[in-house]
């Protein structure tokens, strides 16, 4: 694959997670495998073409202007983009970039393929309550077992609309796999008003501390501030 759907490349901060606040190179890839009721990226937005050499030059431009922490693969779903990514991945890697992967997580296969390129994960588990998928438990366990080594967060996003069942069954996939893996529970947002009260964020921080060792209650700082 010579060419891949980007939908912008930008500098901004990192809005969510333990990294929040980091200066970083955003590639958003068009496209994902997934329809989440609170996904936030338009999808009939229109997609530019670019070649590895393309999105390298523009990652030069921004990165002579400010130094970056990562650059950051986010989407959509990047991982779709996985052979793209084979080729992309070693020329910034020895321009001495390193790599944040933003995922939904669902994708082992194509992980594999790019899985040594990369050096930061944060790794979504779909609740189906609340993501309004199907369930997608088998794929979330093998995909965060692979990148578990890796610096790696697993994001879970609640609303009102969470079933308590999902946030239990998501919290006893991730301690089967490794209790030392970092948990963000992080709200929805519409608008300016979080979608879950500050209570019952506490409830789920204090559930999930029972079986994990390092549970953080984080919004999305960019949406905040009015930035991308």
């Amino acid at each position: 694959m010579q060419t891949a759907g980007i939908l912008e490349i930008f500098s901004s901060i990192q809005g969510e997670g333990p990294y929040v606040g980091e200066r970083q190179i955003f590639i958003r890839f068009a496209g994902c495998n997934l329809n989440c009721a609170y996904c936030d990226t338009a999808r009939n937005r229109r997609a530019l073409k670019l070649a590895v050499k393309d999105i390298i030059l523009k990652i030069r431009k921004l990165n002579k202007k400010v130094k970056h922490h990562t650059v950051s693969l986010t989407g959509g779903e990047p991982l779709l983009h996985a052979e793209f990514l084979e080729k992309l991945l070693p020329e910034l890697k020895n321009r001495g970039y390193k790599i944040y992967l933003e995922t939904n997580a669902t994708l082992p296969r194509a992980l594999k393929r790019v899985l040594r390129y990369i050096d930061y994960v944060c790794a979504d588990i779909k609740l189906p309550s609340v993501a309004k998928q199907k369930a997608l438990w088998r794929f979330h366990k093998e995909f965060i077992r692979l990148v578990r080594f890796k610096k790696i967060f697993v994001k879970i996003i609640v609303s009102d609309k969470l079933k308590s069942r999902d946030f239990k069954k998501a919290t006893a996939l991730l301690s089967s796999v490794d209790k030392n893996i970092t948990l963000v529970i992080q709200p929805v947002i519409s608008g300016k008003k979080v979608k879950i009260s500050t209570p019952a964020l506490f409830k789920l921080q204090e559930y999930a501390l029972r079986t994990l060792r390092n549970v953080l209650v984080i919004p999305q700082v960019h949406k905040i501030l009015g930035a991308r």
